[in-house]
Formats: structure tokens, sequence, C-alpha cells
């Protein structure tokens, strides 16, 4: 059996532990987006398009950070100011973090951005495994 750092239990085939890693990483990314307002959920369209079913989303980018595996998008929340709307750039961050919990934010760019995101979810994560 192959051995790495996402096979958390011996004898158990490795593939079959990352596959259902996945399965359930993305079901609790898809589950903490379900409870967004529909300016948060509408932010993965690119801006620009016409409202016809056929939009483009921002890819999801996956990545192994210091913290577990990351997941991240580039978001554009679509906002109304006093005389115009406007889309703010804003990303969304979730890893499921080697302290055992996972985490997701949404977060401005203005906000920190992804920096600021990890900061946040490092922060949670940190007061979970307190």
């Amino acid at each position: 059996m192959k051995s790495c750092i996402r096979c958390w239990y011996p004898g158990v085939n490795c593939c079959l532990q990352e596959y259902l890693f996945k399965i359930a990483w993305f079901q609790f990314v898809q589950q903490a987006g379900a409870a967004l307002s529909i300016h948060w959920s509408a932010a993965t369209e690119i801006p620009g398009q016409k409202w016809d079913g056929k939009e483009k989303h921002y890819p999801i980018e996956r990545a192994d950070g210091a913290n577990g595996p990351e997941l991240l998008r580039q978001l554009a929340l679509h906002r109304s100011g006093w005389f115009s709307v406007y889309d703010e750039p804003s990303h969304l961050y979730a890893v499921a973090h080697r302290a055992g919990v996972h985490v997701a934010v949404w977060i401005f760019d203005k906000h920190g951005g992804v920096k600021g995101a990890r900061k946040i979810a490092d922060a949670i994560a940190g007061s979970q495994a307190a």
C-alpha cells in the first residue's frame, strides 16, 4: 500500500482514503456556501456577462498549504453604491486544517484577501484545538 501524508488509517487503501476525503471536503464547502446570502452565492460568476443560464464562473484552485489542503476561489461580489452598482473583489478560502477542523472564509480583498482569510482560519482552528 502507498504511504502518503493523507493516509490517516494504516491498513486502509490510501487512494480510497483520499477519494473519500475529497468527497467530504467538497460537500463541506458546498454546504457551508448554502448559508450565504444570494449576493455571495452569485459572486462566483465572472462579471460582465448576460444572464442566460450559461454564465461562466471563476475556477476553484486546489493547493496543499502549510496548514492542510486548501481550496481558493476568486469572487466578485455585486454591490450597490450611491450612484451605481459595482463588483467588489473578494475570495473564498477553505482549508482542511491540520488541527482537525474544516474552515471556510468568504472575505473582501480590502479586508485582507487570502492572507487575511488564512489568519482567520488559523485563529478558528487554534480556538477549536485548545
